[in-house]
């Protein structure tokens, strides 16, 4: 675990310091477990050049090449994983799953700020390591596939613009107290009534609130249920109330 430092302004104008931790994720092996790993390692290209496409040795190959040098391995790792759903479409949503763990590793490594992470457009099914993003002030989750983790969501408490466009969410049921959060989009999204508005009512703070492209836009009371549930807002979809 790598301590940073950085500062930046909030949406207030405001200037901040902000300290957190910068995750390092893989193991450290001994020289000697490494060389076996390795070993391990091209036994498995070897049996891939016989049996092309085989599923466990493809599956073996990606958590070998995690363990042993996860960045040295990371292009062939999402190759692998890319290759396993097309030979094993029936434990699809497992190496989806695995595959979002990584980018979310990778992308939490490789931020430059403690501010704000963009994964926008990065095929995730799964919000892994949430816990590590809770310094961000913003997060830009958009174009996912992310409605069933809103609860992990909960770990964002510094997040004061948040967006979750185009993810597929049709219930904001499980969304958690953000009383940080100013800015939510949810734009693009296949939430239909305006009572799913009622679920964000302990995010105390929202004063924008973005659900373009989603059916519940059309609906009359839309406007009205939203001020009677956040007090602060003053934008919906793009325009002053």
């Amino acid at each position: 675990m790598v301590h940073s430092l950085t500062t930046s302004q909030g949406e207030d104008g405001s200037s901040r310091v902000l300290v957190g931790e910068r995750p390092q994720f893989g193991a450290q092996f001994s020289v000697a477990t490494t060389s076996v790993l390795q070993e391990q390692l091209e036994s498995c290209s070897q049996l891939l050049e016989l049996e092309p496409g085989s599923k466990w040795t493809l599956l073996t190959s990606v958590l070998l090449m995690q363990a042993i040098d996860r960045h040295r391995y990371k292009v062939e790792t999402m190759r692998n994983l890319e290759e396993l759903l097309q030979v094993d479409p029936l434990r699809s949503g497992y190496y989806r799953d695995l595959e979002s763990r990584y980018v979310v590793e990778y992308a939490l490594e490789a931020a430059k700020s403690l501010y704000e992470i963009d994964l926008a457009n990065s095929n995730l099914t799964a919000l892994y390591h949430s816990h590590y993003m809770s310094i961000f002030q913003r997060v830009n989750l958009s174009s996912n596939h992310l409605a069933r983790s809103l609860p992990r969501l909960h770990a964002l408490q510094c997040c004061q613009v948040l967006t979750l466009d185009n993810n597929e969410i049709k219930s904001l049921e499980e969304f958690p107290a953000l009383t940080s959060l100013r800015i939510l989009s949810l734009r693009d999204n296949l939430i239909s009534t305006v009572t799913q508005v009622d679920h964000l009512k302990h995010c105390l703070n929202i004063g924008s609130l973005d659900v373009t492209g989603n059916p519940v836009e059309t609906e009359g009371e839309l406007t009205d249920a939203v001020r009677a549930v956040l007090l602060f807002i003053h934008t919906l979809n793009g325009k002053r109330l």
